[in-house]
């Protein structure tokens, strides 16, 4: 028994589904079906075996912006239709009898229709009398185009367009494509895979083995010009090879004595084009260079100078002064005299000076100390300098050693030397870094506690 009731199911299925999705004639509709039925061109038929009050539908594929005409407006009635919804029903209560015909005739957008959904159907007394809620197209139709028209012509493009004008084509057969082959009968290409060295499409030009385009490999004998002067640095040579290269000369240009200065005139610093130089006028040292005691000190390397335990006399030469970037001197355990040489105010570098023990140097205190920002010791003591300690000093900011006991200076000593960097250990060295000397109070702040002892009688 399941099993027969389970065989009625499935036919009246089928029958039902057949029913519903058939393509009926437009003018030949079933009959015995309360329903509605849409023909591609938006007219609405109608097969009612009841008198029928009032109706209403979904447009499916498209939509729609109206409906006139058909029995419906005969009737009295009044259609409203918009979007994918019509309503049709009378405000005098007139009804449609029994039979088959054109209801109304829809304005579709686009004429894609496919049917009718949620046909509603409804008496006078408004019961819902439908048969079937949803139908198809009714009509011949023996297909749909991509736009979804019944037999229309509308197909897509090779893009995929509905109605769309894309084409296969160009080189590469591609949709759409407009590429040609160029000259080396590549398809986009820009000629470059047959076009010799020289530039010519097609041609014959190659390279040798030195890479130059149609050459006959022959090599020769280099050297780097590092400065662009257009002569070149004998240390660099090659022999026998091809030409490395930009910035390469011939080998009878291999001559620039001054391979990393373009005037060839680097000064006694270094310097491409400085205006430091010195002639040594013995003519014993050469150029650059500087005798002192008949060693030679070359002005750019020369950083130290230490004379002490010579045994020395006299004046300090005054070519010392032109080794500019000497920053330690050594005079002391000698015996020099006389006042120190202002060329030594050039050693602007200078960081230790050394000037104590058996010499005897005189004159006043150099004003030109201050010319030492990075002078860290200074011994002068047990020597005959006389005058005051100079403003300048001021300037020595890294000083931490300063010792100037035992000499015949005096004056008043300037607030400045507070900007040195002493620290108590050397204040107070052997009576302090000032003993033995004629300095005038008031002293500054902060040697104040360490001047030992002082021959005030000459100050006011």
């Amino acid at each position: 028994m399941y099993l027969i009731n389970r065989l009625v199911i499935f036919l009246i299925s089928i029958f039902s589904f057949n029913f519903l999705f058939a393509d009926y004639s437009c003018d030949d509709l079933p009959a015995d079906d309360t329903t509605l039925y849409l023909a591609a061109d938006g007219t609405v038929y109608y097969n009612f075996t009841t008198t029928v009050a009032g109706f209403q539908f979904n447009l499916d594929g498209d939509t729609m912006t109206g409906a006139a005409g058909g029995d419906a407006a005969a009737a009295g009635f009044t259609v409203s239709a918009g979007g994918s919804t019509a309503l049709g029903f009378s405000f005098t209560g007139a009804t449609m009898s029994a039979g088959s015909g054109i209801l109304t005739v829809l304005t579709l957008t686009n004429g894609t229709a496919t049917g009718l959904s949620n046909i509603v159907l409804s008496d006078s007394g408004s019961t819902e009398i439908t048969d079937l809620t949803s139908t198809s197209l009714c009509g011949d139709c023996d297909y749909y185009d991509c736009a979804g028209v019944c037999n229309g012509a509308a197909v897509e493009d090779c893009a995929g367009v509905c109605g769309g004008d894309s084409v296969i084509g160009g080189c590469d057969n591609t949709c759409g494509s407009t590429a040609v082959a160029d000259e080396c009968g590549v398809c986009s290409g820009d000629n470059s895979t047959c076009t010799d060295c020289s530039g010519v499409i097609n041609g014959t030009a190659v390279e040798d083995e030195c890479g130059v385009c149609n050459g006959d490999g022959s090599t020769s004998n280099w050297c780097y010009d590092e400065d662009g002067d257009g002569l070149g640095d004998p240390s660099t040579y090659q022999n026998n090879v091809c030409y490395p290269g930009e910035g390469w000369v011939s080998a009878g240009l291999c001559t620039d004595s001054e391979p990393n200065c373009f005037a060839n005139d680097t000064d006694c610093l270094g310097v491409c084009g400085g205006d430091y130089l010195y002639d040594d006028p013995n003519d014993s040292c050469g150029n650059c260079s500087v005798e002192v005691f008949g060693n030679c000190y070359d002005i750019e390397t020369t950083t130290t100078v230490s004379l002490s335990n010579g045994g020395y006399t006299g004046p300090v030469p005054p070519e010392i002064g032109y080794l500019v970037n000497l920053t330690h001197l050594y005079l002391h355990y000698n015996n020099f005299s006389g006042e120190l040489p202002s060329e030594l105010g050039n050693l602007v570098n200078l960081e230790q000076l050394y000037l104590h023990h058996g010499n005897q140097f005189s004159g006043d205190f150099p004003s030109w100390i201050g010319n030492f920002p990075n002078l860290t010791t200074l011994f002068a003591q047990n020597n005959n300098f006389t005058g005051p300690i100079p403003e300048s000093v001021g300037n020595l900011t890294q000083l931490n050693m300063f010792m100037v006991p035992n000499n015949q200076m005096s004056g008043v000593i300037p607030e400045s030397i507070c900007n040195t960097d002493f620290t108590s250990t050397w204040l107070n060295y052997e009576n302090g870094m000032f003993h033995n000397n004629s300095f005038c109070p008031p002293y500054p702040s902060c040697i104040e506690g360490y001047m030992g002892t002082q021959d005030t009688s000459g100050c006011e």
